[in-house]
């Protein structure tokens, strides 16, 4: 049996994942540089989590 809370999560999830493949593609082919920017970013948010 599947819940549809399930069946939503794994769809969000696929969502995201896409989304951010995406978002790669677009960042390596037109702005190499905004990975970094974008690295930091996530350090910084790491970094405010703990």
């Amino acid at each position: 049996m599947v819940l549809a809370e399930d069946f939503t999560m794994s769809r969000t999830d696929e969502v995201h994942r896409l989304t951010e493949n995406v978002y790669k593609t677009i960042m390596e082919q037109f702005n190499p540089c905004s990975r970094n920017f974008v690295a930091m970013g996530k350090n910084y948010e790491k970094a405010l989590a703990n």
